[in-house]
């Protein structure tokens, strides 16, 4: 997600609601007990640890678990990198936002937020205390990628939505949820046999996903070429996560992102979904984003339905998808 308040449409993938092991447990866990985390003495972490902005607000019980996070994070494949960039945005992490409060959303492990102001960009990375120390870490996992991709977009100097073609606009969440998942998949899997309740836990979250990672390293297949293998697996992921949380599936949740699109007032973009995956992937993406997409896309009848409810609400459309051209043009003949 990949921010805590742009639940819509496919940003409900956002927000950490497909993290690892975000419906590892139907009912709220509680936190690993204190009295079990064995703290490890490290100077290099140590170093890292007091550069991070923690959240002052919570329980010493919390306090220590997060310590306990961030000794096995640091020890995970780029966990040093990751918390660097923690460091570097001045990231406020914590079990509750500057508020003092905790709203996640009860299937989700944590969110990463941000927002713009006067002195810049600030993000706060918020987790559930009520999931289990094991959802916790992979959550952080998930996050810290969160932020890496919108560290690299910004060095990259993407300009922003208006960019995007009607279909990469409604694919541009599923495409960093696709990297965070994968992502933190690919970190759990160099040290499964460590983590090996957060590993299995992706069976229940992201099971084609993880079949895939996996069977991909089996055979000795490259990261990169694994990691895409993964990503095209979880779109099967995705599309039952949509339907059993919202009742409707990845073609009506990117129609929702065409909907969104026709309601920005940005002139339409020419950067493609296959484009948007590959900046998104920092080029690790070895496939075609959209032929992954096919099964999903909105049909040509779907927008039409779409356009003509717009236009009803006043919404006049400034181009229309290349997928419902064929389909005006088949009324035109008719005529």
């Amino acid at each position: 997600m990949t921010l805590k308040k742009q639940l819509s449409a496919l940003a409900l993938i956002g927000s950490t609601l497909l993290s690892p092991m975000g419906f590892a447990a139907d009912s709220p866990q509680p936190t690993q007990s204190s009295e079990k985390i064995e703290h490890v003495t490290s100077q290099n972490f140590d170093t890292l640890y007091n550069q991070l902005t923690l959240q002052r607000r919570q329980t010493p019980e919390e306090s220590k678990n997060l310590r306990y996070l961030f000794q096995e994070f640091y020890q995970m494949h780029q966990g040093p990198e990751r918390m660097r960039a923690l460091i570097q945005t001045g990231c406020h992490i914590g079990y509750v936002d500057k508020s003092g409060q905790n709203d996640v959303p009860e299937p989700s492990g944590g969110y990463l937020s941000q927002s713009k102001g006067l002195h810049g960009t600030s993000y706060e990375l918020v987790l559930n205390p009520k999931k289990p120390i094991e959802t916790q870490l992979s959550t952080l996992v998930h996050e810290s990628v969160h932020l890496q991709q919108h560290l690299h977009m910004e060095a990259i100097q993407y300009p922003g939505d208006h960019t995007l073609t009607p279909l990469a606009y409604a694919a541009k969440t599923l495409a960093g949820e696709m990297d965070a998942d994968v992502s933190s998949i690919e970190t759990i899997y160099k040290q499964k046999d460590k983590y090996a309740a957060t590993w299995a836990a992706f069976d229940k979250d992201l099971p084609h996903a993880k079949q895939a990672y996996e069977q991909a390293k089996a055979i000795g297949l490259s990261d990169d070429a694994a990691y895409t293998k993964a990503c095209q697996a979880s779109v099967k992921d995705y599309d039952a996560a949509q339907k059993r949380l919202f009742g409707y599936g990845l073609q009506q949740a990117l129609s929702d992102g065409y909907k969104m699109y026709y309601e920005s007032s940005e002139p339409a973009g020419k950067t493609s979904a296959n484009k948007m995956m590959e900046m998104m992937s920092k080029g690790r993406y070895q496939g075609s984003f959209e032929a992954d997409l096919e099964p999903y896309k909105p049909t040509g009848q779907h927008l039409k339905t779409l356009q003509q409810q717009l236009q009803k609400e006043g919404i006049q459309t400034q181009r229309l998808p290349e997928s419902l051209l064929p389909v005006l043009q088949e009324k035109k003949m008719q005529r």
